[in-house]
């Protein structure tokens, strides 16, 4: 999931959008993605 991103930083899942304005832009760590 974290392929191009440091994976100390948030991550979402893969179903979801990428940060941004209208998407879910902080999200725990721990969370179930390739």
């Amino acid at each position: 999931c974290a392929g191009t991103r440091p994976v100390h930083v948030w991550r979402w899942p893969r179903s979801s959008s990428p940060p941004g304005p209208t998407g879910p832009r902080w999200r725990p760590e721990p969370m179930p993605g390739p």
